[in-house]
């Protein structure tokens, strides 16, 4: 189980965040809280959108599945 007041997520957020307004992709908090955490707990994730594209894989390693 991973925390979210862990000190590491918390960093991965911040360090997440940052770079999403810098590199101009803005991100939802639940989704920055998302990756911080997949980051964290050194996970890969699986989603169903295309949200996290942009930070596979330099970020985190993420897995898209379709929902058709």
């Amino acid at each position: 189980m991973v925390s979210a007041g862990l000190p590491e997520v918390v960093n991965s957020y911040s360090e997440i965040k940052a770079y999403s307004l810098k590199s101009g992709h803005p991100m939802s908090q639940n989704d920055i809280w998302i990756a911080a955490t997949c980051v964290s707990a050194d996970a890969q994730l699986i989603t169903t959108d295309k949200d996290f594209d942009w930070l596979h894989p330099n970020t985190i390693v993420r897995h898209y599945v379709s929902q058709l």
